[in-house]
């Protein structure tokens, strides 16, 4: 009845019935809950849509500090959402026991299988869910968990500081794109930190399977639709498109999802026995990685971890563990660049650590996890980098209580959304001082320990409270380790006027263009001491002897190149063949036989055994001596046969030949029969070379077996050892392959080797 009387009325004043309940929406939007006493955009107060565009422009943090720096401490954002400047907010909006939920801007992250949302540690809003699944997973990304974690990004930072030398410091030297390649970095630090392997991005210098695409566009969604989340179950998350997916209809997946599902479905065997029994099979020098920590978690927490939870947590270390450590790296790299004394500073700091030992000897100029947290200026580098360039920027939301909660002295009512911004209160005067738009590490040095503590205490950039970031430590460990490593091995240049930067949730550095290039490590350097063959007579049989300077120096001389190690070279001509007497007075070695490696007080000798010496002690990425025990017994093995068998048998050869002169047909015959030996062992190598699969003995890569074999090879060839004429094709290509290696190269021109 009373429907009837009023639809005609609605019919015919519909406009003014419209503009009546637009202003009514809006008045009640601007004095929602009594939020109108605080100052902010002269929209937000009406709409959320003011938000929505303001996140869609891509500089919201920009908009945030000029808010608070022309309206104080408290901004509103939103009809129902307020901004909080003072540090002291932190701890009641983010603490523990607060009352304080997510708000629904952190479900529109969730990735989605099987039309079911995974409910991630960051994306969660039930603090009860999240505490449980924390529990059942605060082990493996504890900071005591990184000795294990140390090994993995270890064997990533080779490979990086490799590919880095061949794609921007080669013949074909170009400029690097440098956000996208440390993004490669800590992708690949991810993959081998979660799943034991590198996903690919260093090796193939490309965005391997769209990932990275799909996450810039994931975000660029995610930032805006964020600010009025229910238009994500419209677009991305409606419940049909979810039924859809559940009864197998619609069959899409997200990518991040299917990319973890295929790594995982790689180990599936071994993960069903961890999850069986809890037992984990230690691999020296390797560590456990996350996705068995997750797995051994699903073991001991049955009755909560699932298959979904371990899915969840791997989607969620692509999706925050790789960007925002890569948005870190391009901080720290861009701010150094940007001021070359900060830039010398800290490099006198890393020299000087390097020279007094503070920083030990290794391939790739490693720095440690231990060493690193011993450098402060370092430090106060990477802290700065972190407050002038935080990865998140927006608000970290916060629902308030039910009842309210007082904040900074101001009751704010319940259900209130309210966070702050690491951007907002990184720039805080009283904190940080007057000058916190100016990059100054030495603040960081300078302040006394209340403010230092007050600093730290401000820092945002990983959160704060119960929901700070889980990945903190692993984010720490990739940057304290990769930053000194990188800047000991390469000199950066700008190749840029400026980069440019893009608020998607994390605010995106682009165009960061850089040069490299290779830089001389001072410290204090293994020597290589060894003989230079020159012609003589020897005495014994009076026929001369033609040695030219051949030496086998050449092996550890190559396989030092080959790992990036400097050295010094001491040599000593021979004379009438044999070493000179202070040359062996000086080695310190009691037999006074050459090559000897001297590596501080150690001396060591035998050509074998140095190679292994620089495998056990500089090799920790196990390039040269690979750690699976098909391969490495390979290795040790031709380590070994090339002076016990080759050069045993045709140094039998040539002996016969220096001392046989006297009777020429028992010589002769002596040669005949251990010809014998040097053509089946000549076999062996090239039917080894032919199944090697690769251009090397073991593989596509230079390994120590070539290192110590191609001296053997050379000599029985060049001076025609018991081959009777007989030619290898494999093998003559081998040795091609090595000598065109530019280490090779080096160290010929350094020992001055020939044959």
């Amino acid at each position: 009845m009373i429907i009837g009387e009023l639809l005609p009325l609605l019919v015919a004043y519909w406009p003014i019935v419209l503009a009546t309940s637009a202003v009514a929406y809006l008045l009640n939007n601007k004095f929602y809950k009594g939020l109108n006493k605080y100052p902010g955009a002269p929209l937000a107060a009406y709409t959320n849509w003011w938000r929505f565009f303001e996140v869609w422009g891509q500089k919201s943090e920009v908009t945030h500090v000029a808010l608070h720096k022309e309206h104080g401490d408290i901004v509103r954002l939103g009809p129902n959402v307020l901004s909080f400047a003072d540090p002291k907010a932190i701890k009641t909006i983010y603490g523990l026991n607060k009352g304080m939920t997510k708000s629904d801007f952190y479900p529109v992250q969730q990735a989605v299988s099987k039309g079911k949302r995974l409910q991630s540690l960051f994306s969660t809003t039930w603090e009860d869910y999240h505490a449980k699944y924390r529990r059942c997973v605060n082990g493996a990304f504890a900071m005591s968990s990184l000795v294990e974690y140390e090994p993995l990004v270890d064997s990533t930072t080779d490979v990086y500081i490799e590919r880095t030398k061949e794609l921007y410091c080669g013949e074909k030297k170009q400029r690097c794109d440098f956000t996208r390649w440390l993004q490669f970095y800590a992708f690949d630090v991810i993959g081998e930190l979660t799943w034991s392997k590198r996903l690919g991005y260093i090796e193939k210098d490309q965005d391997v399977d769209g990932i990275i695409e799909f996450l810039n566009k994931f975000l660029s969604y995610a930032a805006p639709i964020g600010q009025m989340p229910f238009l994500d179950l419209i677009l991305e998350k409606n419940p049909l498109k979810l039924q859809l997916e559940k009864w197998g209809v619609n069959k899409k997946v997200f990518p991040v999802t299917k990319f973890a599902l295929d790594r995982s479905g790689e180990r599936k065997d071994e993960m069903q026995k961890v999850r069986e029994t809890g037992i984990v099979e230690k691999r020296p020098g390797r560590g456990i990685d996350l996705l068995t920590k997750f797995n051994q978690a699903q073991h001991d927490h049955p009755e909560f971890m699932t298959d979904a939870q371990v899915l969840a947590a791997s989607t969620s270390m692509v999706f925050a563990g790789s960007e925002t450590t890569a948005i870190s790296l391009s901080s720290v790299f861009y701010h150094l660049v940007r001021h070359p004394k900060v830039y010398a500073k800290l490099m006198q700091e890393l020299d000087d650590a390097a020279e007094t030992g503070a920083i030990q000897q290794r391939d790739n100029n490693k720095v440690s996890w231990a060493e690193s947290q011993k450098l402060p200026y370092l430090d106060a580098v990477i802290q700065e980098s972190f407050r002038m360039h935080p990865a998140a920027g927006l608000i970290l939301e916060r629902i308030t209580p039910k009842q309210g909660i007082e904040i900074c002295g101001e009751h704010i009512p319940g259900g209130v959304i309210v966070g702050c911004n690491s951007w907002v209160l990184h720039r805080r005067p009283e904190v940080f001082g007057a000058d916190v738009d100016t990059f100054r590490p030495e603040r960081w040095i300078e302040a006394d320990s209340l403010k230092l503590k007050e600093m730290k205490a401000t820092m945002f950039q990983f959160g704060a409270g119960a929901r700070t970031c889980i990945g903190k430590n692993i984010s720490l460990l990739e940057i304290y380790k990769l930053v000194p490593t990188f800047l000991r091995t390469f000199e950066i240049e700008m190749a840029c006027d400026d980069w440019k930067t893009r608020n998607a949730w994390f605010v995106r550095q682009s165009e960061f263009y850089t040069n490299f290039k290779l830089r001389s490590v001072p410290r204090e350097v293994p020597s290589l001491m060894f003989l230079r063959k020159t012609s003589g007579v020897n005495k014994a049989s009076s026929s001369p002897v033609e040695t030219l300077m051949a030496s086998r120096s050449i092996r550890t001389a190559w396989q030092l190149e080959e790992m990036g190690l400097d050295y010094k070279v001491e040599f000593s001509e021979r004379e009438n063949g044999k070493a000179p007497q202070q040359f062996k007075d000086d080695s310190g070695d009691a037999l006074g036989k050459f090559p000897l490696l001297k590596d501080g007080d150690l001396t060591v000798g035998e050509s074998g055994a140095i190679a292994e010496y620089l495998c056990e002690h500089y090799d920790t990425s196990n390039k040269l001596l690979p750690k699976d025990s098909a391969t490495r017994v390979k290795c040790q093995r031709w380590i070994h046969a090339s002076e016990a068998t080759y050069a045993l048998h045709a140094l039998a050869i040539l002996y016969t030949r220096w001392f046989g002169a006297d009777n020429p047909s028992a010589a002769e015959k002596i040669e005949q029969g251990m010809s014998v030996n040097v053509c089946k062992d000549m076999d062996f190598l090239e039917n080894e070379l032919a199944k090697s699969g690769g251009k090397f003995l073991v593989g596509d890569s230079v390994t120590v077996a070539d290192c110590m074999m191609l001296f053997s090879a050379q000599f029985i060839l060049a001076r025609q050892l018991g081959v009777q004429g007989k030619k290898w094709e494999k093998i003559n290509q081998w040795i091609k392959d090595c000598e065109n290696t530019e280490s090779y190269k080096r160290a010929v021109e350094k020992t001055g080797h020939a044959l």
